[in-house]
């Protein structure tokens, strides 16, 4: 396995797992903080290498390089920038590039997953419930149980962490990453019409996140959320 040096490189992204290196003209390496992430890198390259293959731009990756005492994902990405940094630099194309990142958007979400192709994304939300039940009380864990079952299954691309961050430009082209999230269902696990839907799935997931990320998460941060939930469930 090939090792890199990110001494002196500059971050170019950073994720719930780790950061993004720049390690040349060409060359980005995402680092992920914890050696055990080893599985979650194989997993994001696979799912890249399909969602190229059903043409969504994205950063194919090259191999796995050991990088220091973890891991780390090796990617060509030519002068490559998050939609983001992008904007704050060049707030006068603001306009132009919200336009071309929604259409960018729009083809991810118009593709349809084969059967098997990539995971459930229901799957994935009853996986966070179920990481998060200790936290939730009988009500409201039912409740959610609930709501999510009752999505309408569909057969639809879902990026699971769609943001501009996560939209690259590289050589004048947007490319997707993070790719370890996507999976395949109904669209309303990315975006909603109806604003309640859309915060409810978003505070399941501020839970998980709380919970993968801190080992005795406060109670003003449980218990507010589940004030939220609770009202929400309600409407």
């Amino acid at each position: 396995m090939r090792e890199v040096s990110i001494e002196g490189c500059p971050v170019i992204g950073t994720g719930t797992f780790g950061k993004v290196y720049r390690l040349d003209a060409d060359t980005v390496v995402k680092v992920y903080d914890d050696p055990a992430n080893l599985p979650l890198i194989e997993t994001e390259q696979e799912r890249s290498r399909r969602a190229f293959i059903r043409g969504i731009p994205t950063a194919i990756p090259f191999g796995i390089a050991r990088v220091g005492d973890s891991y780390g994902s090796m990617f060509e990405l030519i002068e490559a920038r998050n939609c983001n940094d992008f904007i704050a630099a060049h707030p006068e194309k603001a306009d132009k590039l919200i336009e071309e990142y929604a259409g960018f958007i729009r083809k991810l979400h118009a593709v349809k997953a084969k059967p098997g192709e990539f995971p459930d994304v229901r799957k994935v939300y009853t996986d966070y419930l179920e990481c998060i039940k200790q936290y939730l009380p009988e009500d409201i864990y039912a409740g959610l149980e609930s709501f999510v079952t009752a999505v309408p299954e569909e057969a639809g691309l879902v990026h699971g962490d769609i943001q501009m961050k996560n939209v690259m430009l590289s050589n004048g082209e947007m490319m997707l990453i993070d790719m370890n999230t996507l999976s395949a269902g109904n669209q309303l696990f990315e975006f909603a019409g109806d604003s309640r839907d859309i915060q409810i799935l978003a505070w399941m997931r501020f839970l998980h996140v709380v919970m993968i990320e801190l080992s005795s998460p406060d109670s003003f941060m449980i218990a507010p959320t589940i004030d939220k939930l609770r009202r929400l469930l309600d409407k």
